[in-house]
């Protein structure tokens, strides 16, 4: 039971956590030179162009570091040319005499190429704001498929050298000895699972909240031998042995003889461009126009009746309004106000409070924000409580007065993270304010996040002056 308690509360911080961070989709096109880096005995091997897309994720761990995955699919080719020379393989001939089989080529061409899956692990560090730059180091799992192989020839000429006897066998189609002109075929080819050494490297452009446009370079190095030699042709010569004299002969292929020098390795470079597809910032929702509240008066005192020609000579101005059946006629003074029931058509003077109104002076201490140097505090220095005891005091004086209290952000972080980090800051001022005798129904909090920073997010001063509680007066 523990156990599973254990389990469970594992999977709940790891789920926390994959939603503070984020996560993002990536599609991605890649181009430039890819396929297998070799080297023959005697001739050329050019990698050619090729290409891959494919579909990522990354999890970020925080705000510069992340772990990258997905799957590519590529293609990889090469152009591969022996020069003109004498190969040399010992084989058995249909007697079971050993005998050197000599291939005398003249223009020599290949071109072959192969398609891959690949699957990505790589760790990534890039930089903060708008415009990033980042680094991706690891490794990739390539699984290559489809591999084919076009061998031409303009003359081969196959004779047999007998060390036994000293003697060189040639021009014998009964034995297998011969020569072809114009050879044109396809070699059967098999490749081994690659596995790579990866890097990518470039920047990243903001294009949206939750878009983003990466372009850079890549390459991939493979670690391991990719050649795999068709077993069935045991001979392993370049050019195949016809013991029966039937005089039909067939190019192997360069991976299917022993003319590679070393090892058959993959290698791929060029340009990627990538659109990224944040998981974790949502769009900002819409806020609601506020709805307009309408303040009741329940009671209304009645200091003095008069008559109808006081009423006329106290008259100032016209304007009526209407609360609980009330007809406010007249404003007398601050203090007076003169009532008409709308159903008994009785008048009165109705006694008016006084609405003490906040100095410019106190505005401008109420109004002084409350700057943050780290990225994520939300806690208040002393010299913010003390500011702030000024702004409670202010408001005690005024009862009737409400503030605004909205939470800033700097650029660094996700949009999610930010609102946050904003709305526990005006919570932080509101709570403290609140425990010096200003009432919650004063207050109104919320959060901007990164939004609308005061400064140009191009520093680390800016930025700390856009890290803030704004407190603002509703009129």
């Amino acid at each position: 039971m523990k156990l599973i308690k254990h389990k469970l509360t594992f999977l709940t911080i790891a789920l926390s956590a994959i939603t503070i961070q984020g996560q993002e989709i990536t599609a991605n096109i890649s181009g430039g030179l890819q396929g297998l880096n070799f080297k023959t005995t005697s001739g050329d091997n050019k990698i050619q162009a090729g290409g891959r897309i494919g579909f990522g994720y990354t999890y970020f761990i925080n705000e510069n570091w992340g772990v990258l995955s997905g799957i590519d699919v590529g293609y990889y080719s090469n152009k591969a040319s022996l020069a003109n020379n004498t190969y040399a393989s010992y084989l058995y001939d249909s007697e079971n005499d050993l005998f050197e089989y000599r291939v005398k080529t003249t223009g020599y061409k290949e071109k072959s190429h192969f398609y891959a899956a690949s699957i990505p692990v790589l760790i990534q560090y890039r930089t903060k704001g708008n415009t990033q730059f980042y680094v991706n180091a690891g490794g990739r799992v390539f699984f290559p498929f489809s591999p084919k192989a076009k061998v031409t020839v303009d003359q081969i000429e196959t004779t047999g050298y007998y060390p036994d006897f000293n003697a060189e066998l040639n021009n014998m189609p009964q034995h297998g000895f011969t020569t072809s002109n114009n050879l044109s075929n396809d070699a059967d080819t098999k490749l081994k699972v690659a596995f790579t050494l990866s890097a990518e490297t470039g920047a990243s452009f903001k294009l949206s909240e939750t878009l983003r446009l990466y372009t850079g370079l890549y390459v991939d190095y493979g670690l391991n031998n990719m050649q795999k030699k068709n077993q069935e042709l045991a001979n392993q010569a370049l050019v195949s042995y016809d013991a029966t004299g039937s005089g039909t002969i067939k190019a192997n292929g360069l991976l299917n003889s022993n003319e590679i020098k070393d090892k058959t390795n993959l290698l791929a470079y060029g340009a990627q461009i990538k659109l990224g597809f944040d998981l974790s910032k949502k769009s900002t929702p819409i806020e609601e126009e506020p709805v307009q509240e309408i303040t009741v008066i329940d009671e209304v005192i009645v200091e003095e009746v008069v008559t109808e020609d006081t009423i006329a000579e106290k008259i100032i101005t016209e304007e009526v309004v209407v609360v609980d059946n009330v007809i406010v006629e007249d404003t007398i003074t601050e203090e007076v106000v003169i009532v008409k029931d709308a159903i008994t058509e009785e008048v009165a003077i109705v006694e008016q409070p006084i609405t003490k109104t906040i100095t410019e002076e106190q505005q401008k201490v109420v109004e002084e924000s409350i700057s943050y140097n780290q990225i994520d505090n939300t806690k208040l220095s002393e010299a913010d409580k003390t500011h702030l005891n000024q702004v409670a005091s202010i408001l005690q004086e005024n009862p009737d007065q409400k503030i605004e209290i909205t939470g800033h952000t700097c650029d660094i972080g996700t949009n999610e993270i930010n609102m946050k980090i904003g709305f526990r800051r005006a919570q932080a001022v509101a709570d403290y304010i609140e425990t010096k005798g200003v009432q919650p129904n004063q207050i109104e909090i919320k959060s901007e996040g990164d939004k609308h920073p005061k400064y140009p997010n191009t520093n680390d001063t800016n930025r700390q002056k856009n890290r803030r509680v704004s407190i603002e007066i509703i009129k």
